[in-house]
């Protein structure tokens, strides 16, 4: 379900039956889930076993301590110790996957598995870096998902996640309890809490001044106005408070009234298509000018995670392809939430 709520753009539809997704990225979820609960010591067993019988939790994920779970994210860069700890603790979570719930979750009366697992786990590379790509999570394998039940968990994960929580908090009041322990359902529903990004602009903030400090100027991309550096706004283009994306391309320069105005709306196809050069331009400048060449890798990687991209390529189509991926996402958060739509004045 977090998966498909945060991280569709790595889905793959194979058929009219069948999405697949990187085993990596079930994996890296499946540790940053568990990471507060076993780090808590809430028993995910009964009293006869403890939290240390789990599979997946070994030296590497033992060494993950000091890593917020809110840092495990596509795109996301780990370096020395911690990157090839966190390798290991990622293959251990996929070999768990693979062999337990996958395997034996099928449908009724049948030994057909509902998320089929294909593809090998390929070596743990021993470099120093470690970028969580949509390529690395790849090479662990892929994940089969039914259509009907992606489908189910994109639209209505709003609705299905606190059954899922609250079934999950019943169980472990349940191990708990053959521990000798009586932990409180909100406590448990607490570790399970799934950190959204920071409503974070400061980096944007800090481009704007730099382009400004070197002579140029920044214009408003909701309305082509010059922006003043005392005096404006950034934006989240799809708004925060209903999709938690503080990825670089959401992020927009912007008069303050008219940010104002805008508040927590979804913007309409018809300014979304009006301010689209604008976007282009602001995109060019802050990430893909020689000078800002830091960020280009960071806003393909977040762009290809977080958006249902059609061409995995980094090409001359790719601001096509991110057009046509914004307004496909556009559209289903219209649909999924009824938002209220914002046309620019």
């Amino acid at each position: 379900m977090r998966v498909a709520d945060s991280a569709s753009g790595l889905a793959t539809i194979c058929d009219d039956e069948t999405v697949t997704v990187p085993l990596g990225l079930v994996a890296l979820y499946w540790i940053r889930l568990f990471k507060p609960l076993i780090e808590n010591d809430i028993p995910q067993m009964p009293a006869q076993r403890d939290n240390h019988g789990l599979a997946f939790v070994k030296a590497p994920f033992r060494g993950l301590a000091d890593v917020s779970p809110f840092e495990l994210r596509v795109g996301a860069e780990f370096h020395g110790t911690t990157g090839k700890v966190l390798a290991a603790a990622i293959k251990d979570a996929a070999q768990t996957i693979r062999k337990m719930p996958a395997f034996y979750i099928t449908y009724p009366n049948s030994s057909k598995q509902v998320f089929e697992i294909v593809g090998q786990i390929k070596p743990i590379r021993s470099a120093d870096q470690l970028t969580i790509t949509a390529e690395y999570l790849a090479g662990f394998g892929q994940m089969r998902i039914p259509i009907n039940i992606w489908q189910a968990l994109s639209r209505y994960a709003t609705w299905i996640e606190p059954s899922i929580l609250f079934e999950w908090s019943e169980l472990m009041q349940q191990y708990a309890q053959t521990h000798g322990k009586n932990p409180g359902m909100n406590e448990l529903m607490q570790h399970l809490r799934w950190l959204d990004p920071e409503r974070d602009t400061s980096l944007v903030r800090s481009i704007v001044t730099k382009l400004a400090a070197g002579g140029s100027e920044v214009y408003c991309v909701w309305s082509g106005k010059r922006l003043k550096v005392d005096r404006y706004d950034v934006d989240h283009c799809f708004p925060f408070s209903a999709w938690p994306c503080n990825d670089l391309w959401n992020l927009l320069p912007v008069n303050r009234e008219i940010n104002n105005n805008k508040k927590d709306k979804l913007v309409t196809t018809r300014t979304l298509n009006a301010a689209w050069d604008r976007i282009e331009t602001w995109w060019n400048e802050a990430y893909f000018a020689a000078a800002a060449e830091t960020y280009a890798s960071r806003f393909r990687r977040e762009a290809f995670a977080s958006l249902p991209l059609v061409d995995a390529d980094v090409n001359e189509s790719f601001y096509d392809n991110m057009f046509d991926a914004m307004q496909l996402k556009r559209a289903g958060l219209k649909q999924n939430q009824n938002l209220t739509e914002w046309d620019v004045q």
